[in-house]
């Protein structure tokens, strides 16, 4: 587990309801248990750069969780760090409603009827924006038909 994390399995009776896992280096959840009672993951400042990944991962660790915050993630982009990121931002929300459903906040923001509405007619055929956001997290510039076939997979996953 993460060292400075400090969780309690289900099974010893104690229920965690907030994990703080910021500035970890965290790329992936694999050293976390099941955790039916986790209501809040902050895990900001860290390496995820597989959205629909960390997505599945969050869905299937904490079936229960309604507050989740990735900021500073190459997989969301950074809308409060940089301009000219909002559209990206809002896809990235849209993406994340969709395969969260039952999240009432999103990155400090409360995820508005609207946006649930939004998500639920589009975000499954929104592109995910994880890619855009690790090129430009890491300055690697697009390749078309890298894009295209990504978009493919993802099509084919869904």
């Amino acid at each position: 587990p993460i060292p400075c994390v400090p969780w309690q399995s289900q099974t010893s009776g104690q229920y965690q309801r907030r994990v703080h896992g910021d500035k970890n280096e965290l790329s992936e959840l694999s050293d976390f248990p099941v955790m039916g009672s986790l209501e809040t993951l902050w895990i900001n400042n860290n390496k995820f750069s597989d959205l629909m990944a960390l997505l599945h991962k969050v869905n299937e660790l904490f079936p229960n969780l309604i507050y989740l915050s990735l900021l500073r993630n190459p997989i969301c982009p950074q809308l409060y760090f940089e301009a000219g990121h909002e559209e990206q931002y809002r896809r990235y929300r849209s993406s994340v409603i969709t395969r969260l459903p039952g999240l009432m906040f999103l990155d400090a923001i409360q995820i508005s009827d609207v946006e649930r509405a939004h998500a639920a007619r589009a975000g499954e055929f929104l592109t995910s924006v994880a890619r855009v956001a690790e090129k430009e997290y890491n300055k690697v510039e697009d390749d078309p038909q890298e894009d295209l076939d990504a978009l493919k997979h993802q099509h084919v996953e869904t």
